[in-house]
């Protein structure tokens, strides 16, 4: 375990509050989310499965065995769908797990493993996708208020709308799946493409969110329930292009704090990581009114910010990719690099816990006051207890 002083990274404001940090898995730490009611989901890269950690503040390997079950392995859903490099997971109000395959190009979904015991995977978008551009390389995944799931095809540039079903599958009753985007991207609004989306996130209006890698923009599609790209076209806006913003590289990390504003990270590469806030997009676009768009955070180390979340009082955390470590930035409303500073802590570093070190930083999740980070270097996840804010009194374990 390890304690560490919260400090103001950049603003230099000094605090009291003390980091607590424990190591949960010492197995897998490709990716980490966590779901409303605080369970870990661990997915592995290299041995093709998700693992479910039942909501606990104090369970760690050292001393108190975390309760882990393995909810879906290489093998997918046992009739010959297989899974092949876990690259995301979400969770819906049911407690319904989806898991995207990166290079099995498919989506599953697991019923909820809290109380499903036979039968429970189901195989629901393939490489044949909305047969529309087919599906290729299935990375990010966000879910709306309403289940439905969207998945972004980084090979085939398009996105998968999944409407909320517990019975649909590949193998039986097919899904309505619908394509909201594809590589041509605004489309009629603009000659601007989408190209190897890699990140997703929706806000409280139903709109998604998708942030890319090789077109270096962020796309809002506004509330896709009904359209798609072969009947009613969606409403889709480019908010930022490389022209906006002197990036190399838009990273997978994007997310939607309370008031719908926008944040979304940099990779750098050759320049500093960099993180942006755009305040809450309606009608701004690079092609009319441009968006209200603000650096909250550029570092020459680590060169990349990746995956962000936000907690219940809109501060924000990211990790940082080759950095081995993790930021908080305080509720980045008004504080900017060119303006009033943001306060920045980093709030865990290669060190890990003191005993197990944090390497290939990769996720980062929050669930009732506590952040989670994931080491994809260093196979493992961290819990980050007195950093996060959670308006939820729900306590697992007395805590």
């Amino acid at each position: 375990m390890k304690k560490i002083l919260i400090w103001g990274f950049i603003a230099l404001l000094a605090s009291t509050a003390t980091a607590e940090i424990i190591e949960v898995n010492n197995s897998a730490g490709s990716g980490v989310y966590a779901d409303a009611s605080g369970n870990l989901y661990i997915h592995d890269v290299n041995v093709a499965a998700v693992t479910m950690i039942k909501a606990s503040y104090t369970c760690n390997t050292t001393d108190a065995n975390c309760d882990e079950t393995v909810i879906i392995d290489a093998n997918g859903d046992g009739m010959g769908n297989a899974l092949d490099r876990p690259a995301a997971v979400v969770v819906d109000s049911a407690g319904n797990v989806y898991v995207s395959g990166q290079f099995s190009d498919n989506v599953f979904r697991i019923l909820n493993p809290a109380v499903c015991v036979a039968d429970c995977i189901r195989e629901v978008v393939d490489a044949n996708g909305a047969n529309v551009n087919g599906f290729d390389t299935a990375l990010a995944l966000t879910v709306d208020a309403n289940d439905n799931v969207y998945v972004a095809g980084g090979g085939s540039d398009n996105v998968i709308r999944i409407p909320a079903s517990e019975t649909c599958a590949t193998t039986g009753t097919p899904c309505n799946l619908t394509e909201i985007i594809d590589i041509t991207g605004d489309d009629g609004a603009g000659p601007n493409e989408l190209n190897q989306p890699v990140g997703l996130a929706s806000d409280s209006q139903g709109s998604v969110y998708v942030t890319t890698q090789n077109s270096d923009n962020v796309f809002k599609i506004a509330t896709p329930g009904t359209c798609s790209t072969t009947g009613t076209l969606c409403t889709i806006t480019e908010l930022v292009d490389e022209a906006t913003i002197t990036s190399q590289a838009f990273g997978r990390g994007i997310t939607v704090d309370s008031q719908d504003n926008i944040y979304f990270t940099s990779l750098g590469f050759f320049q500093p990581a960099a993180v942006f806030k755009i305040n809450t997009p309606g009608s701004c676009s690079t092609s009319g009114t441009p968006c209200v768009i603000t650096e909250i955070f550029n570092m020459a180390t680590p060169q990349q910010a990746g995956n962000m979340t936000v907690d219940d009082a809109d501060n924000i955390f990211f990790t940082g990719g080759n950095g081995d470590n993790a930021y908080k930035i305080n509720t980045p409303i008004s504080c900017s690099t060119s303006g009033t500073p943001c306060v920045i802590t980093e709030i865990i570093d290669a060190s890990g816990d003191g005993s197990s070190a944090l390497d290939g930083t990769s996720n980062v999740a929050f669930a009732f006051g506590q952040i989670y980070v994931s080491g994809g270097g260093s196979d493992n996840v961290f819990r980050v207890t007195g950093v996060a804010v959670s308006n939820d009194l729900i306590f697992y374990d007395g805590f």
